[in-house]
């Protein structure tokens, strides 16, 4: 095997998990300025309808499957037949978006 197809076969997982982690903290983030924003607005009585707190989610749910798509679309080669580059990537997104829960929840003292 050649030092380049050793250096894939470590450098490509690497980045998968990493991209995986950046897509979960980046979802992770905007979720908790949604939970600010709607912690603001029952504090203030925003609200007139059980329905005026769903506002945005389905947003922040494209914005993530957009994202994951985009990874899709420009790395194709990542997702051959036999490859488990996908799942570094969802281990990844586990990873990123769990430290965001975490850090919410300690922040909160939970």
């Amino acid at each position: 095997m050649s030092a380049a197809a050793i250096l894939l076969a470590v450098v490509a997982p690497v980045g998968a998990a990493l991209a995986g982690a950046a897509i979960g903290a980046g979802f992770g983030l905007l979720q908790t300025q949604a939970q600010r924003r709607h912690q603001l607005r029952v504090a203030r009585g925003d609200y007139t309808t059980p329905w005026a707190s769903m506002g945005g989610s389905s947003g922040r749910v494209v914005s993530l499957l957009l994202a994951l798509a985009a990874v899709q679309v420009l790395c194709p080669a990542l997702f051959a037949p036999g490859s488990r580059i996908p799942w570094f990537i969802s281990g990844g997104m586990a990873i990123g978006y769990g430290w965001t829960l975490v850090g919410r929840l300690r922040r909160h003292g939970a």
